[in-house]
């Protein structure tokens, strides 16, 4: 890093909710619910923060989402004004309940995110294979509760997080 960096690690809170309330749609609402409470908030964050810093043109963000998380992150990309978009270094995205995939895997939620190719180089977006929520396929119950140790064993494996924060990195110093 250059040696004039200072960098600032923000939780976004939002009332995230259990994937199986997705797949067993006892809280579809709710679940939806908050998936746009915390994409306002993240939007709210970069916009503000943008608006406040724009000149001096310094200000960066790294935006990083695991399955809810990553959904919400991408919304926020895909509202983000192109003068907040030109503050986002890097996007990583774990388990994305909206990876657009391909035509045989794609997210639980099949309207996948499509983004602009102005940031498409500057997101990377991670998903296991048999990954329920982020490579869906028909799942009975017991395939189901197999497949999600898939979905949460991204931190545990290292090898994606390792390569979402190596990519970050190259992001901020030289993109």
């Amino acid at each position: 890093f250059p040696t004039r960096v200072r960098l600032d690690s923000l939780d976004y809170e939002y009332p995230a909710m259990p994937i199986l309330s997705w797949y067993t749609f006892t809280h579809f609402d709710e679940y939806l619910t908050s998936v746009s409470d915390g994409t306002q908030a993240v939007l709210s964050h970069v916009q503000n923060d943008s608006a406040a810093w724009h000149c001096q043109n310094k200000l960066r963000f790294v935006l990083i989402g695991y399955s809810q998380g990553a959904w919400v992150v991408g919304d926020a990309i895909l509202a983000m004004s192109t003068t907040s978009l030109a503050h986002v270094s890097g996007v990583v995205l774990l388990g994305d309940p909206r990876n657009h995939g391909n035509l045989i895997a794609h997210g639980i939620w099949d309207n996948g995110h499509v983004f602009p190719s102005d940031i498409q180089s500057r997101i990377r977006s991670y998903c296991h294979i048999g990954d329920p929520v982020c490579d869906a396929t028909a799942l009975d119950a017991v395939q189901l509760v197999v497949a999600l140790k898939q979905h949460t064993s991204y931190a545990n494996t290292g090898d994606d997080a390792e390569k979402g924060g190596n990519f970050l990195v190259d992001e901020l110093t030289h993109g």
